[in-house]
């Protein structure tokens, strides 16, 4: 995986649009990932994006991982926020375990990881129907 990762990844459609534009709204950005912590802050800066997040936590940076709320934990006080303040999007259900765990408005991301059924029945505040969308949700919040 090591040795393939970098030329084999790639962003959701969208995805560097939608940072740069919450970036340029002075929105902070982190990221918590059950990937290797390590692996999450290599994949981000080849991807050129690392800039924009304040914060780049993956597995092996929390004892327990996600569905685990300690790494979206860590996120929030790395942030200098309450967790009323913090919107987590993810596309997994253990995404939006952990998220809620730690008493943050997760959006779950419908055309990611698991399908749609399946982030419905763990109740997410939101669904995105695409990444694109979040911007404009976050305008009206």
């Amino acid at each position: 995986y090591r040795d393939i990762y970098l030329d084999k990844t790639s962003l959701l459609e969208g995805a560097r649009e939608v940072i740069e534009e919450l970036f340029g709204r002075s929105i902070q950005l982190a990221v918590a990932s059950n990937k290797s912590g390590e692996f999450c802050r290599e994949l981000l800066s080849h991807l050129g994006i690392d800039r924009f997040f304040i914060n780049i936590m993956g597995g092996g940076d929390v004892v327990r991982p996600k569905p685990f709320p300690d790494m979206v934990n860590a996120v929030v006080m790395d942030l200098g926020l309450q967790p009323n303040e913090v919107i987590m999007v993810g596309d997994t259900v253990e995404d939006i375990r952990a998220g809620k765990a730690a008493g943050i408005d997760v959006y779950a991301l419908s055309n990611g990881y698991h399908p749609l059924e399946k982030l419905i029945q763990e109740r997410p505040r939101r669904i995105l129907r695409q990444l694109r969308d979040l911007p404009r949700v976050l305008r009206v919040r």
